[in-house]
């Protein structure tokens, strides 16, 4: 079974870890995932709105068509990109105002998931880890990110390997 959506998010696919980047208008997804592909060898997916696909249990983002090979860069404006077609989605973080919640495992897409199709029950079922941060400057996020993500069992982060595409 496919659920196909779309969503207010950014992707980034850091060796074979899928990040999904979620939060607020505004909230430095973008700035985020410029800092994960400029200081530590990310590669984008999409930036500021995401088809997804739920797959099998796996949850699969690739870039909206109109926005492929764009991304928002704070005092630039839309600048190319070089992009992965696809990528699946792994982990997640969460960008918030106020304080940081525990980092638990969450539903994917809480507050961003605008499904296509009527029935969206089993997104509730998919679960990542999932990395609250409060708002913070883009870089000290990716510090926080790459802290956090080589932790997260078997997520083999440290090494770097070659994205998950199909």
């Amino acid at each position: 079974m496919t659920i196909n959506g779309t969503a207010h998010a950014s992707a980034v696919l850091l060796g074979p870890v899928g990040l999904l980047v979620c939060g607020p208008s505004g909230g430095g997804k973008s700035a985020l995932c410029h800092a994960l592909v400029d200081h530590h060898a990310a590669r984008w997916v999409g930036d500021d709105q995401l088809c997804l696909a739920l797959t099998e249990g796996h949850l699969w983002a690739k870039p909206h068509p109109r926005l492929a090979g764009k991304a928002e860069r704070r005092g630039k404006g839309i600048v190319g990109i070089c992009y992965a077609q696809e990528g699946r989605m792994t982990h997640q973080i969460v960008l918030q105002d106020g304080p940081a919640k525990p980092s638990l495992p969450s539903p994917v897409l809480a507050h961003t998931w605008q499904p296509n199709l009527k029935n969206s029950a089993a997104l509730s079922q998919v679960l990542l880890p999932t990395l609250f941060l409060p708002r913070l400057s883009p870089c000290m996020a990716a510090e926080r990110a790459m802290e956090w993500l080589p932790a997260q069992q078997g997520c083999g982060v440290e090494a770097m390997g070659s994205p998950q595409t199909r």
